[in-house]
């Protein structure tokens, strides 16, 4: 049974995974597979058609977008976030997801990221909460690289709060009627 109030090819499905610091690469396999199994059973469908892995300890923090931007080429463990991404690739050709995407990557993370995986991630999801411009040399690396940008400025994005597990009856026009 789904538990999406339509048919399936009316939702496009964003999943944002988001890793604790305590988790090794190691254990973060396990944990994937675990959360999308977790998903794909309360909804009730096959596959997602976006998954945005957030890794811990990144964030774009500064007065300006270019000090932003340099203190996030500092900042997460490039060995780990490089030895986890093999769980997504592999996911991404089991048809499990369809896109791969990546939380708080600046542009030379990002660079060197797109360097080393061979299933390189479409999308870069930012939240500028600090400074309200995108970074200009991510901005480059993106269009030179054909990549999406989403960007949040704060917290606000996003106003609702999902309650985990979805249980199957979850209705998504109620949450949008009590967002504040």
């Amino acid at each position: 049974m789904s538990g999406l109030g339509e048919e399936r090819s009316q939702y496009d499905i964003t999943v944002k995974l988001f890793f604790l610091p305590a988790a090794s690469a190691a254990e973060r396999k396990g944990l994937t597979r675990d959360a999308l199994d977790l998903v794909l059973k309360e909804l009730g469908v096959e596959s997602i058609d976006l998954l945005i892995v957030s890794f811990p300890g990144l964030s774009f923090d500064g007065d300006c977008e270019w000090q932003a931007d340099k203190k996030n080429s500092e900042q997460g463990n490039d060995i780990e976030e490089l030895e986890t991404w093999p769980i997504m690739e592999e996911l991404h050709e089991r048809g499990v997801v369809k896109k791969l995407g990546l939380a708080e990557f600046g542009s030379h993370k990002l660079s060197n990221f797109l360097e080393k995986v061979r299933i390189r991630p479409v999308v870069d999801q930012i939240n500028v909460k600090d400074c309200c411009n995108v970074p200009p040399p991510l901005i480059e690396l993106a269009k030179k690289e054909n990549k999406l940008l989403f960007v949040s400025i704060g917290y606000s994005a996003c106003h609702c709060k999902l309650p985990l597990p979805i249980p199957q009856s979850y209705n998504f026009n109620e949450v949008q009627q009590g967002a504040t």
